[in-house]
């Protein structure tokens, strides 16, 4: 008889190495019941909020369609001040007293929101013009009447200077 015999079974290597894999699930039980256990997690929208702006924006783009309304934007690089001069002529269905007195030019960067602009574009002999900042990247752009009633939106691809809005 050997001395390993005589020790007892909790001084034996093996029970203890076949323990640990049901001890390891005990434990990973008990987490994911408390993890389980804890507060709901939820992502909670107003979705009646989200379907309202997807339709107004739908109704501005057909107005626009109705109108047939166009842009040919024009942007002069940034000059000393970092500010690029936009120059937008408006085209459509729209009666001379219908053209307003300035137009909302909306820079979006597809995934910087930082890079994002806003201007106003006051209209001056047939040209609505503004300055904003601008980076060399492809943006996306919105352009809106004041009241906001109709919209063209469009893409202006990196290194373009000229861009052309029409309702879709």
């Amino acid at each position: 008889m050997t001395m390993e015999n005589n020790r007892h079974w909790y001084q034996q290597f093996w029970p203890w190495f076949l323990m640990i894999p049901p001890a390891g699930a005990v434990v990973g039980g008990l987490i994911t019941f408390y993890l389980a256990g804890g507060p709901p997690a939820l992502v909670v929208d107003d979705y009646g909020k989200i379907a309202m702006v997807t339709e107004q924006r739908a109704n501005r783009d057909t107005i626009a369609s109705e109108l047939d309304l166009a842009a040919h934007i024009e942007i002069i690089p940034p000059g000393a001040e970092g500010l690029a001069d936009f120059r937008v002529r408006l085209t459509g269905n729209l009666t001379e007293a219908g053209f307003p007195d300035y137009l909302h030019l909306q820079l979006i960067h597809p995934t910087l929101p930082d890079l994002d602009a806003d201007t106003v574009l006051l209209a001056s002999d047939g040209l609505y013009r503004g300055s904003a900042r601008y980076v060399n990247s492809r943006m996306y752009l919105q352009l809106t009447d004041p009241d906001e009633v109709w919209r063209l939106t469009g893409e202006l691809p990196a290194g373009a200077s000229i861009a052309e809005l029409a309702a879709n």
